[in-house]
């Protein structure tokens, strides 16, 4: 399947996940207020934390060996032997973790007593989104972006269907349960589907190859980077945020960043699903900076152009999408549209290193872009309060971006001719 067929297939799925999360946005924005946009995104961290890092954060590292080792079954089966007891292990590390740290997170994150049961909620659901993350990585290593995209869009409907009356009933409380449970619903469609098409990814020994483990772990320390970098990041700044502006500022930064991550959906998903497979399989080398530069050319115009049309219809937008409580929010949003343009671009080359598994490279890059965005955010919010935090994410990304256009130019210089 070629990048535009994947990109089609994928726009279908992203755009019914888009239209639930227009749709759960707008149920918060309307029954519960900026404020309780801001409660949202500040768990919704914690939540993709959690997510990630659930299986022990391998998923990119299935996803790139079962492209290269899908040739040959028997290497395949071994690394998947490896890889189904690694994640067993690492989620059930994450069970204790999560149980015996849930009273001073639940503190941290809600800032009042009575949350510890959300984040026990989500300690368990954890080890159903593991399952999940496995099976949808061996999906994406095939390239088998149909069966994910229907994965990910049953998904979407079962949430829809729990999670709204969660919210009309127990307001706050029941958009916090409904969160925590939502990555872990589509688990049986997607073992069904992998049993179906790909039973040898799921037959129950566990046989440890000690050089696989290590690759993994490589994979895990990667993710792991890049879970509690930004997300940690963007936490203590909402939290910042709140001790001195209140949650309703918050809540204006996040609704800036709910749009922003509607429309972005598409591009991550083709990324991942596509993009960085494809990367695997041609290996480090010119050919492979070649296609990183072809799908730069490709992408960020149609990306600049969904920017430049969200930009022209912001005010309505926020009005539709949320609520004319939201209307400051128009404000921010110029300078996270910036952001994200520089965004789009720097996870195009930074594909290349996480499917390199260049180790120090991938960690030291979520440390610089969250250290960055941190700094420059925590300094700005001082003085214009959540328009503050929208500068500091567009001058971080085009700090950033400028960094790695520079650094990849001279790699690509010093690649041999092939």
């Amino acid at each position: 399947m070629s990048l535009v067929k994947a990109s089609l297939v994928s726009a279908v799925g992203a755009g019914i996940k888009l239209l639930f999360g227009l749709l759960l946005i707008k149920l918060v924005a309307v029954l519960l207020g900026p404020s309780g946009l801001g409660l949202m995104g500040q768990f919704m961290s914690l939540t993709t934390v959690l997510v990630l890092l659930a299986g022990g954060g391998i998923s990119t590292g299935v996803v790139k060996y079962v492209a290269e080792y899908k040739e040959t079954p028997l290497r395949l089966h071994e690394f998947l032997s490896t890889a189904r007891g690694y994640s067993l292990i690492a989620s059930l590390a994450l069970l204790f973790i999560g149980i015996a740290t849930a009273r001073p997170i639940s503190l941290w994150i809600f800032k009042e007593t009575g949350y510890e049961f959300i984040v026990y909620i989500l300690s368990v659901a954890q080890l159903g989104i593991a399952i999940n993350t496995f099976a949808l990585a061996v999906l994406s290593g095939y390239k088998d972006v149909v069966s994910s995209n229907v994965v990910n869009t049953m998904g979407t409907l079962l949430g829809l269907g729990a999670i709204a009356p969660l919210i009309y009933f127990w307001a706050n409380t029941g958009m916090l349960i409904g969160l925590a449970v939502l990555p872990a619903l589509p688990t049986a469609i997607s073992l069904w589907i992998v049993r179906k098409k790909h039973p040898q990814a799921l037959l129950c020994n566990f046989s440890f190859n000690r050089q696989d483990a290590h690759r993994l772990f490589r994979f895990s320390l990667m993710l792991a980077a890049s879970a509690t970098t930004m997300p940690v990041a963007q936490m203590l700044l909402r939290s910042h945020l709140a001790d001195h502006a209140g949650w309703t500022e918050v809540g204006y930064w996040q609704a800036t960043i709910r749009l922003s991550d509607a429309y972005l959906l598409f591009v991550n998903m083709v990324l991942a699903g596509y993009y960085m497979p494809k990367l695997s399989e041609l290996g480090p080398g010119r050919q492979q900076f070649s296609y990183m530069v072809g799908a730069m050319k490709r992408m960020l115009p149609l990306v600049a152009v969904c920017i430049a049309v969200i930009w022209l219809l912001g005010t309505p937008l926020i009005t539709l999408l949320f609520s004319e409580k939201f209307l400051p929010a128009r404000e921010l949003l110029t300078y996270q549209l910036i952001g994200d343009f520089f965004k789009i671009g720097s996870f195009i080359m930074g594909y290349v290193v996480v499917a390199n598994a260049w180790l120090r490279w991938s960690i030291l890059g979520d440390i610089a872009q969250a250290s960055l965005f941190f700094g420059l955010a925590w300094f700005l919010t001082a003085h214009y309060e959540a328009l503050g935090a929208s500068i500091g994410y567009a001058a971080c990304y085009i700090i950033y971006f400028t960094v790695l256009c520079g650094l990849f130019h001279r790699a690509w210089r010093r690649q041999p001719h092939e």
